[in-house]
């Protein structure tokens, strides 16, 4: 070790909850990169603490903007910037490996269509395919170890502030494709370092007090988020926790995609089920509005999820960005377990959602079919995106029905 740094590391013991689709520019994964973990634990720096930058910066975002960006720069090293304050360092063993081409099994079970639906394009969703993975993923109930190294002249802020981090990833995060929708979740078990010792919560309940304690007093609290250029905790945030346990972690990551199926899905075949699960066929207007003349500007209620998603695949008919081709959605999905309990946690972060239109294409030829205005930060229409999100957790205006499949209770604010 160079002696450029300090012997006193923070070190972060991480279970991984979910299968975890790492990998290079061939999709095979090898080994947990140093790159992947360092870019999730900026995001997770940036959600938390942009915050205290507009309350500093009397509510001026772009002032708290520049300040954020100044202090990501010298916390975490940039191109233009020069070196972080750390090293960060990921130690594992071999790592067990789901091979591509293989079928995703829940134990002895298929996998649910729930759990294939919030893997789309990692695997196949349905058919003879349903399941079988397009590229190679870690298996999960491995773990790895994180190492933070601090250079010389690090402050006590950097290591506290990289501590949040690290708690923030191991609490609401993960790593690899599809994060967002469940995929590659992480927990934390343990954080050493600055004489501190941290041990994971031995449960729901646990877990939901160690959330509470991380953003007790925490200034998003009274800060509007409709017009911040990225995504943080702000007064619109909200973290809700699933109320009945799940068997294992497949299994919960299952019932949140079929909650999600069963709120804003139409189903396939006669009945209109996915998996034996009812659908609410309450977004039927999105569902046809491809179909309609080029008079029509309303935005589809469904873009409030994120973009793009395609409305008929047949003719390539998607809905995008006008100056991008995504748009991330506002609502993560993480599995997480605490003891014997394992149950999913939804994080709603619903800054502004674009500037500027939405536009829908086809996918060849990337022509414009209509061009739709954008309503309002969150992506509106006749109703509140936002309402359209929180509608699916039960907590919204109640305009659409919450979902039928997994019960959750709002612990955040």
């Amino acid at each position: 070790m160079s002696r450029s740094f300090r012997n006193n590391p923070i070190c972060a013991q991480f279970h991984i909850a979910t299968p975890m689709f790492l990998g290079g520019a061939n999709h095979e994964t090898a080994r947990i990169r140093g790159s992947s973990v360092k870019g999730a634990l900026a995001f997770w720096w940036r959600a938390f603490h942009f915050a205290h930058h507009v309350q500093e910066a009397g509510r001026n975002v772009d002032d708290a903007l520049k300040a954020l960006r100044d202090r990501e720069k010298r916390l975490f090293g940039s191109s233009d910037g020069g070196q972080g304050r750390f090293l960060l360092r990921v130690r594992h063993g071999e790592m067990k490996q789901h091979p591509s081409g293989e079928v995703l099994k829940n134990g002895s079970s298929d996998l649910g269509t729930g759990a294939r639906y919030l893997g789309y394009g990692l695997m196949g969703a349905f058919g003879k395919d349903a399941g079988r993975l397009q590229r190679s993923c870690l298996v999960e109930g491995q773990s790895f170890t994180v190492e933070l190294l601090f250079r010389p002249g690090s402050t006590d802020d950097d290591r506290r502030e990289m501590r949040v981090a690290l708690k923030l990833l191991g609490l609401l995060g993960g790593l690899g494709a599809r994060v967002r929708r469940g995929w590659g979740s992480v927990a934390l078990q343990k954080l050493e370092g600055d004489g501190q010792s941290w041990q994971a919560p031995g449960s729901r309940e646990d877990y939901v007090k160690t959330l509470k304690a991380l953003f007790e007093n925490h200034p998003c609290r009274g800060l509007s988020g409709a017009e911040w250029p990225l995504t943080a905790f702000a007064k619109e945030s909200g973290v809700w926790v699933s109320g009945e346990p799940s068997s294992n972690s497949l299994d919960m990551l299952d019932r949140l995609g079929r909650a999600m199926l069963n709120y804003r899905g139409m189903g396939r075949g006669a009945d209109r089920e996915v998996g034996k699960q009812p659908i609410l066929k309450q977004f039927r207007e999105d569902h046809d509005w491809f179909r309609k003349g080029a008079g029509d500007v309303d935005i589809p209620y469904r873009s409030a999820f994120g973009l793009p998603h395609m409305y008929d695949s047949k003719q390539g008919i998607g809905v995008v960005p006008e100056s991008s081709d995504r748009r991330a959605s506002p609502l993560m999905f993480h599995v997480h377990k605490a003891g014997p309990d394992v149950f999913g946690t939804t994080i709603l972060l619903p800054t502004k959602f674009l500037d500027g239109k939405i536009v829908a294409k086809r996918d060849k030829e990337r022509e414009t079919i209509r061009t739709y205005i954008l309503g309002d930060p969150y992506c509106t229409r006749k109703a509140s995106g936002l309402d359209v999100l929180k509608d699916f957790l039960g907590a919204g205006s109640g305009k659409f029905q919450k979902n039928e499949v997994v019960a959750f209770e709002q612990v955040l604010p």
